[in-house]
């Protein structure tokens, strides 16, 4: 009696080993599992960290450079306001618009017959 109830002892111990070892080896799997997520997600946390100052700094350089042509724009408007004066060889349109009538009606006179 004694010895079967040794033999259900030891069937009972070799069978809680057994559960033991495959939670070790599960368990093992998982904390390995769960290492690489926590990689990956530091990572990631390291590239969005760099892509947000990379976008920052991008987005910054952008500005700087419209900034810089609306400047530039501005100083060139300014520029050509202070230097254009009006002188001799610019073009009256009105004189020239007067004119061309003018020529323009003497045609019509020439074709009717009518001289001025």
């Amino acid at each position: 009696r004694l010895q079967e109830e040794r033999d259900s002892l030891e069937i009972k111990l070799k069978h809680a080993r057994s559960l033991a070892d495959d939670e070790m080896k599960k368990r093992v799997k998982v904390e390995g599992q769960m290492e690489h997520l926590e990689r990956q997600v530091a990572l990631i946390r390291e590239l969005l960290t760099d892509k947000e100052s990379d976008v920052k700094s991008l987005a910054r350089m952008q500005l700087e450079k419209h900034l810089s042509a609306i400047e530039d724009s501005i100083s060139s408007v300014q520029y050509s306001e202070d230097s254009v004066e009006p002188n001799s060889e610019d073009i009256d349109l009105t004189k020239t618009r007067s004119r061309c009538s003018f020529s323009m009606e003497r045609m019509r006179n020439s074709r009717e017959g009518i001289v001025s």
